[in-house]
């Protein structure tokens, strides 16, 4: 997932929990946990609740930011926005107690189909522990963020084997209005990506790496947050 500008340079990857080994000997990570984690506002809802919470025994400091997010080239890329804000953008959350931060759309505009957005939260690590040759782990979590309207059609995906440089991919086109979750993603009854294989977001198009001597049609099947998915890939 790529983000657009590079907002900070420490962070190499975006995905759920990011840990990031400052030096060799290690600590226990810190107690944050995030809920819900994943915020829908559908027919029109606007404004969010969430909720951070510390179990540690220190208080933990984190940064809070709301990005853009759609896919381009069957890529995922973050962008910053000023459609929807994350508030307050720091938080102090103490040992044992609850944090609550605002997620709101105040963008103007009318909802035309589902936006897509994720709210990153980044621990900020305790300069002591490096200090004192301790790791400071760094954990990021991205919770996805959409908001529908009241009308907004389901997804439908359509699946295409095609070619990116000298290597096939399988590409899923979704035409509806509302994001496809996909998990267990097989091509031609092979594994493409176990778990997790990430979102479909409404009218965007999204790409998978295929073996090099996969064929040019053939079966798909995965899971979705829609129950299990069937379909087949035509070559392009």
């Amino acid at each position: 997932m790529k983000i657009i500008p590079t907002l900070n340079k420490s962070y190499l990857a975006i995905c759920s929990v990011f840990l990031c080994a400052v030096v060799n000997t290690s600590v226990d990570a810190a107690s944050l946990s995030v809920t819900p984690i994943i915020i829908e506002g559908a027919g029109g809802q606007n404004a969010h609740v969430v909720t951070l919470h510390n179990a540690g025994e220190k208080s933990i400091h984190a940064q809070v930011r709301i990005m853009s997010w759609r896919q381009s080239n069957g890529e995922d890329i973050l962008e910053e926005t000023r459609h929807v804000v994350a508030s307050p953008p720091i938080a102090e959350v103490a040992p044992g107690v609850d944090f609550t931060i605002r997620v709101v759309r105040v963008a103007n505009e009318p909802l035309a189909s589902e936006e897509s957005y994720r709210l990153l939260i980044d621990e900020i690590p305790d300069a002591a522990l490096r200090r004192n040759g301790l790791v400071a782990l760094a954990i990021r979590f991205s919770v996805p963020a959409f908001f529908s309207p009241a009308d907004a059609s389901l997804p439908r995906v359509i699946w295409s084997v095609t070619r990116s440089g000298s290597r096939p991919q399988l590409v899923a086109r979704n035409t509806g209005d509302k994001r496809l979750k996909v998990s267990e993603l097989y091509y031609a009854g092979k594994p493409v990506a176990r778990g997790l294989a990430g979102y479909i977001l409404s009218r965007s198009e999204k790409a998978w790496p295929l073996p090099p001597d996969a064929k040019g049609a053939g079966g798909v099947t995965a899971m979705t947050d829609r129950g299990p998915l069937a379909g087949t890939a035509n070559a392009k």
